[in-house]
């Protein structure tokens, strides 16, 4: 259960502040926060959904369909902070394999000029992506969560034939200095399966962690930027646990010093 603390303030604290209500949300391990904003791409011929059957964390993972008709189907992940590309130590996900054999592909956005954005006329930017690969060649198992390594797959620099293929590690040293700004995960069709699907879950850049769950499109701390004199002020704490196992957790607020409890 979440705990609601309601607090008055005194007749000399601020003239605009004059009650705070502060809302805790329980700790679970099915919620978490991250610096990542994602979405899920849907068309005529392809969905991509959040389901709750069968999760790898949590209660929610992303489903991603494509029918005979339609060709991909993708995850786009935007960072709200670029991460420099040597500095990410891994990028991974859970897959679960249900219908036909497609094929993955990650590809990363990277901006080279320090605007915080990728362009594709900007010759300073890059953009860099794993050769697909079906779950069969990666040796996943249908029906089962399998942890995909995209650290470890092979990598080719968009648009430039001449440039090698290496892996992500080999990418670090070539494109020292660039940084992540986006990421795209992306599902081909099995062209001899009327329907390709697989769930995702856990995806992992870095430090960040997506799981799908509601509260990771939350802010940690939300509450309005003014208020009236004699008005309310409501702020939201939201905090989770994206790890494997449920932990105790305190949360420790500061307040104006001039404000009491009532």
């Amino acid at each position: 259960m979440g705990k609601l603390y309601k607090l008055l303030a005194s007749d000399h604290c601020f003239s605009s502040i004059l009650a705070i209500l502060i809302l805790l949300q329980t700790c679970s391990p099915a919620a978490g926060l991250t610096d990542l904003d994602w979405r899920l791409a849907s068309s005529k011929y392809a969905q991509g959904v959040v389901s709750n059957e069968t999760a790898f964390h949590g209660a929610n993972c992303a489903d991603l369909a494509v029918e005979k008709k339609g060709t991909t189907v993708r995850i786009y992940i935007d960072l709200d902070e670029p991460m420099a590309l040597e500095e990410i130590e891994g990028i991974s996900m859970w897959v679960n394999p249900e219908l036909g054999d497609g094929k993955i592909q990650i590809e990363l956005f990277l901006d080279g000029d320090g605007s915080g954005s990728y362009k594709s006329k900007d010759p300073q930017d890059a953009r860099i992506r794993s050769l697909s690969r079906s779950w069969s060649e990666l040796g996943f198992s249908a029906g089962q969560w399998n942890m995909l390594d995209a650290s470890a797959l092979e990598y080719e620099k968009y648009g430039d034939k001449k440039s090698p293929h290496g892996s992500l590690e080999d990418f670090k040293g070539w494109l020292e200095g660039q940084e992540v700004v986006r990421l795209y995960i992306t599902l081909y069709k099995d062209s001899n399966a009327p329907v390709t699907s697989a769930l995702f879950d856990y995806i992992r850049i870095g430090d960040e962690i997506i799981s799908f769950e509601p509260l990771e499109e939350e802010d940690v701390k939300a509450g309005p930027r003014s208020a009236s004199a004699g008005g309310k002020i409501t702020y939201t704490i939201t905090y989770g646990n994206n790890g494997f196992q449920p932990v105790d957790l305190i949360v420790q607020e500061y307040y104006d010093p001039r404000t009491v409890f009532i």
